[in-house]
């Protein structure tokens, strides 16, 4: 598999656009660029197409896709990665007219989780879904791992494990399913007596790589244990599991504050298991922060995304909207002005003003300690 000196993998992206403005064009391609590099890729070239409806076979026309071959071709291009779910089908067609490797955006948001996975639940959840997406298209995945060397989309069950009988995958899944369940019933009883705590719960949720694990780890720099950070990247996805951390101040309220994995837009529903947890959290919740990457185009798209879900779980929470990285730019993110913060997860000043806002919220200006003050 030819790649650059770096050792990164060059794609190609490939979009099917129905009737959609320029905006939306434009962020969908680039937030599928953002996807190529978490996954450790580089972006070579995009090649879009405006439809009246999908090609069955293809989704492109058929002229688009020599277009494609032959850009593979000259530029040494590794893969192809689709942005709308291909059939099995589809894969198999594209697969045996272009000469690279054939993904689409679910492979690639399944390649980062399986990259990213650091529990034993978290593993069990992505291998899950990786199975189920695969199993869909069983047929169309066949070239296609013939002609991987590692690397992207390659994460998680390998080649061997695809190219059994659909009878044993399928065994694999109810064995994988039973294992969760039992991790499940394990983390709702230690969960249970975590809420049976005197501590409120604040949840940090939004889009992701909006900062949440960013504004944690600032939090605790300041009123926790230093030693007990998450981890934190410049990625999509870098936190895969939910991370419950105490804040306190002497002479002020205590509050665990719980990291959650981020959102993205047109989530796919295979990945719909890997946030159970982050659902759960929310709906326990005392207080939400939902925090917002106010310097990247699209921001009210992304608040809608995030608040969608936060309503289907439980709509009567109280938010506290955070406009982050104000110190790079600002969209023009519409949030309620009595209910928003702005601050740059960096500044040391807007990191006490948070704390200070959510003491507030939590605990009324005398800032007592407990739940029912």
């Amino acid at each position: 598999m030819t790649t650059n000196t770096r050792g990164k993998q060059r794609a190609l992206l490939a979009f099917a656009f129905l009737q959609v403005s320029e905006k939306e064009k434009k962020r969908r391609i680039g937030e599928l660029r953002e996807i190529v590099r978490s996954c450790g890729g580089e972006v070579i070239g995009c090649i879009t197409q405006n439809v009246l409806r999908y090609h069955p076979a293809t989704l492109l026309g058929k002229g688009k896709i020599e277009e494609m071959a032959q850009m593979v071709e000259e530029q040494s291009i590794d893969l192809v990665v689709f942005e709308q779910e291909l059939s099995g089908a589809q894969r198999l067609h594209l697969s045996e007219m272009l000469p690279c490797r054939v993904l689409d955006r679910v492979d690639l948001i399944l390649d980062i989780f399986a990259l990213r996975a650091r529990s034993k639940k978290a593993k069990v959840d992505v291998e899950l879904a990786q199975l189920a997406y695969r199993l869909s298209a069983l047929r169309g995945y066949g070239k296609a791992l013939s002609r991987t060397g590692g690397g992207i989309g390659t994460r998680g069950p390998g080649e061997k494990k695809l190219e059994t009988d659909r009878r044993s995958i399928e065994q694999r899944i109810k064995r994988l399913r039973k294992q969760r369940e039992r991790i499940t019933a394990q983390e709702r009883e230690a969960g249970k007596r975590r809420r049976q705590s005197t501590y409120p719960i604040v949840g940090l949720v939004g889009y992701t790589n909006a900062g949440k694990s960013t504004i944690m780890n600032a939090l605790l720099s300041h009123f926790g244990r230093k030693e007990k950070e998450v981890y934190a990247d410049d990625r999509l996805f870098a936190t895969l599991e939910v991370s419950m951390r105490r804040i306190e101040e002497p002479g002020k309220g205590t509050y665990l504050l719980a990291d959650t994995i981020g959102f993205i837009h047109d989530l796919p529903k295979k990945l719909s298991t890997p946030f159970a947890s982050t659902m759960e959290e929310i709906s326990y919740a005392d207080l939400l922060v939902h925090v917002i990457d106010a310097a990247e185009e699209g921001a009210n798209e992304r608040i809608e995304t995030v608040q969608k879900c936060i309503q289907e779980c439980r709509a009567d929470i109280p938010v506290l909207y955070v406009l982050n990285k104000m110190d790079l730019g600002d969209d023009g993110a519409v949030t309620p002005p009595e209910e928003t913060l702005r601050i740059s997860a960096t500044c040391d000043k807007d990191i006490l003003r948070l704390h200070q806002r959510i003491q507030q919220q939590l605990f009324g200006t005398s800032a007592a300690t407990g739940r029912n003050t």
